[in-house]
């Protein structure tokens, strides 16, 4: 039998069954190369209407309610974790999305291929929550990360991180399972970023923060909170199915938050913790 050395050894690739949101094949010997899953028409047709219809509704909405001004202070004064958290998730996404560092969303995928490539999927599940895959979307999420950092203002700086790193842990977890639930098809990615601290605020910004003025656009009612409501509506369309994922993942971490009889409120950051926090963030 004859050889062919031009053609890649079975060793060396690995293929991965073709699904509904997945096409993909990982060489072993690459495996950070980056993840492109193919998109459905359904998928086109939410990126079509997002751009098309809720964008300038969110534009329109912005002009609107700019006039009533912020109910926070302007800038960062008080919110050094806000502040922290930001900056990261703007570097952290303008590395991976320049491929100056290795990144994407987390996929089963990375399970299934065995022991070898269990480190990088384990760096996959515990850095997929701490940057966007695109400039836009990391554009968008920082300004619901800037508008977030009233909660900051109202809890404290010690409860707030609390917050953000216990969603971080939870929402994680969610995603994992979603996938494993999913694992046939149904589903096989969730996006990357931030969006459970940032969906499992929008929880809090539903329960907790009051809406101070009323206006009519486009003949519908609004307060100043829609802005915010359509911004996140904007962000989690961004990248379906993915994005929307990753999105539920943060409402139902957030809703167990709120639950007081499961304690969530209750943790707080051991003190070695926080120090360590507060000279990063500062």
């Amino acid at each position: 039998a004859i050889l062919n050395v031009s053609s890649p050894l079975p060793s060396q690739i690995v293929s991965i069954p073709q699904h509904h949101h997945a096409n993909v094949h990982l060489n072993a010997t690459d495996p950070f190369q980056h993840y492109e899953p193919e998109k459905s028409t359904s998928d086109a047709i939410l990126g079509f209407i997002n751009f098309l219809f809720i964008f300038p509704l969110l534009v329109g909405i912005y002009r609107r309610t700019v006039q009533y001004g912020s109910p926070s202070p302007h800038g960062f004064a008080n919110t050094p974790v806000s502040k922290g958290l930001l900056y990261f998730t703007a570097m952290f996404s303008f590395l991976v999305a320049s491929h100056a560092a290795p990144g994407g969303p987390l996929v089963l995928h990375w399970w299934r291929i065995g022991p070898k490539l269990m480190p990088q999927f384990i760096y996959r599940l515990t850095t997929y929550q701490l940057y966007f895959s695109s400039l836009w979307q990391t554009f968008c999420g920082c300004i619901l990360l800037y508008n977030f950092r009233l909660f900051e203002r109202q809890w404290g700086a010690k409860k707030y991180g609390t917050f953000c790193l216990t969603m971080y842990f939870v929402s994680g977890a969610l995603g994992l399972a979603l996938l494993v639930m999913g694992r046939d098809g149904i589903i096989s990615e969730v996006a990357c970023g931030p969006y459970g601290p940032l969906f499992a605020l929008f929880v809090q910004f539903h329960r907790d923060v009051p809406a101070l003025h009323h206006f009519q656009f486009l003949r519908m009612n609004m307060t100043e909170k829609t802005f915010t409501y359509v911004l996140g509506l904007h962000l989690l369309l961004l990248s379906p199915p993915g994005s929307v994922y990753a999105g539920l993942c943060g409402v139902v971490a957030g809703w167990l938050y709120s639950k007081d009889d499961l304690g969530l409120r209750l943790l707080r950051l051991p003190p070695l913790a926080a120090r360590v926090c507060r000279c990063v963030c500062l």
